[in-house]
């Protein structure tokens, strides 16, 4: 707010009045109660209820993260605004959850949400989200305070758990029945061909290695870079026949094609990691030498499978001006070395 401040002045204005007490006392003592009983529905009731039948954290703090997202939808003006705050929304709730989970209390979670709902009132007020209060300043609809929440999640998390890391490895827990390990769980000896627990270092007849090393977070990175750019080069290739069409056709719409060619880069990104993840490597995890396995067995994913941990690219690459900084984050603190994504898909990425 500070630097949009600096930037341009006119987007503000110093609205205080002797209204400004009686709003501070309502907004202490309402937010307080709303913000508190917001967390205890969705990051206290809901998350813990999911988390029962789903056994995977990473699937109810999706969940109630867009739940609370989608139920802020009306507080824009617009359609154009209320999917701003849909987003922004879907971002803190993931913040707060996140911490919920990582200190098994809502405590901070409420002290962050109640924090937060008092600042947007008695410090700023956006008339484009609520009618004219007595608020200190108030910024036009034109303002784009919305962004902070791109750099919110990581820039918190890093105040809330600095001194814990080890906390976040909660996310990427799973509770297993003894029941449930059979033959989809074992892995086979390449020595002499026993199968074994998949949970093996050593083949339990001949003692042959059988571990898996994890593909590091650097081996991981580098490879996704690759891709960016093996991708942007299919991009521009598709410019080509978008700029043709133009020069032949004169009377379509510059921003149609322009639209279509967005639409054919997005389709080609997504198919692209989706169907080479299926068969284990793209063309940055052939270079780097690593490859996408079963969490469970270490074998080749399903559809469904992959499906998932590319749809959730969407979240592991927040905060989007530097994209990836949450997927760094939780493969460099996951006992596994899994981003966001892999634990919601069970899978791995491993040295091949």
């Amino acid at each position: 707010m500070l630097i949009e401040l600096i930037i341009d002045p006119n987007l503000f204005e110093f609205s205080f009045n002797p209204s400004f007490f009686i709003l501070l006392i309502l907004s202490l003592v309402i937010y307080s109660i709303q913000a508190s009983f917001e967390e205890l529905f969705f990051r206290g009731y809901l998350m813990q209820g999911i988390g029962m039948i789903t056994q995977k954290p990473v699937i109810p703090l999706l969940v109630t993260s867009a739940l609370f997202a989608i139920g802020h939808f009306f507080n824009g003006s617009d359609v154009f605004s209320g999917v701003g705050i849909v987003v922004s929304m879907f971002i803190f709730g993931l913040t707060l959850g996140i911490i919920t989970l990582a200190e098994n209390s809502l405590e901070t979670a409420m002290g962050i949400h109640i924090a937060n709902n008092i600042f947007v009132t008695i410090i700023i007020n956006n008339t484009g989200v609520f009618e004219r209060l007595p608020s200190l300043l108030t910024v036009g609809a034109d303002s784009s305070l919305i962004i902070p929440s791109f750099i919110l999640l990581p820039i918190l998390l890093f105040f809330v758990l600095r001194k814990n890391w080890g906390k976040l490895k909660i996310l990427s827990k799973k509770r297993y029945k003894s029941g449930k390990i059979g033959k989809s769980n074992q892995l086979l000896c390449s020595n002499c061909k026993t199968m074994n627990p998949g949970f093996s270092n050593f083949c339990m007849e001949c003692g042959e290695k059988i571990y898996v090393e994890y593909a590091s977070t650097g081996k991981k990175t580098l490879a996704f870079l690759i891709d960016t750019l093996f991708l942007l080069f299919l991009s521009v290739i598709l410019l080509i026949p978008i700029i043709k069409i133009n020069l032949i056709y004169p009377e379509v719409s510059a921003d149609l094609l322009a639209f279509m060619w967005i639409l054919l880069d997005i389709l080609l990104f997504f198919l692209y990691f989706m169907f080479l993840d299926k068969k284990g490597q793209t063309l940055g995890k052939i270079l780097m030498k690593i490859q996408v396995v079963n969490e469970s067995d270490y074998k080749t994913i399903n559809y469904k499978q992959s499906l998932m941990r590319n749809l959730l690219l969407l979240v592991d690459l927040i905060p989007y001006p530097l994209p990836g900084i949450l997927a760094i984050i939780f493969s460099a603190k996951s006992p596994k070395k899994q981003r966001i994504g892999d634990m919601a898909a069970g899978t791995l990425v491993i040295k091949k």
